[in-house]
C-alpha cells in the first residue's frame, strides 16, 4: 500500500490591503486548490511571476497562515 505523505484540501490565501482612507481591496494570491502527494511521487509547482508559488510554499511550510484549508 502506498502511503499518503501530504494531503491538502481547499487551500487558499487572500490578502487585504488599503488603497485609501476608507477603501480596502483584496488580492487572491492562491485560489482554492487540493492535491494529494503519495510516496514515490514528485510534486512540481510551476507558474508565471506573481501566480502564488512562493505563497503556496510558505503556507505548506507553516510560515504563512492560509485563509482557508482542510489539511
Amino acid at each position: 500500500m502506498v502511503e499518503t505523505l501530504l494531503e491538502v484540501r481547499n487551500l487558499s490565501k487572500t490578502f487585504r490591503y488599503r488603497t485609501g482612507w476608507f477603501h480596502r481591496q483584496t488580492l487572491q494570491a492562491v485560489k482554492p486548490l487540493s492535491f494529494t502527494l503519495r510516496e514515490k511521487q514528485t510534486l512540481a509547482i510551476i507558474g508565471e511571476n506573481g501566480s502564488g508559488k512562493s505563497t503556496l510554499a510558505k503556507m505548506l511550510a507553516g510560515m504563512v497562515e492560509p485563509t482557508t484549508a482542510n489539511c
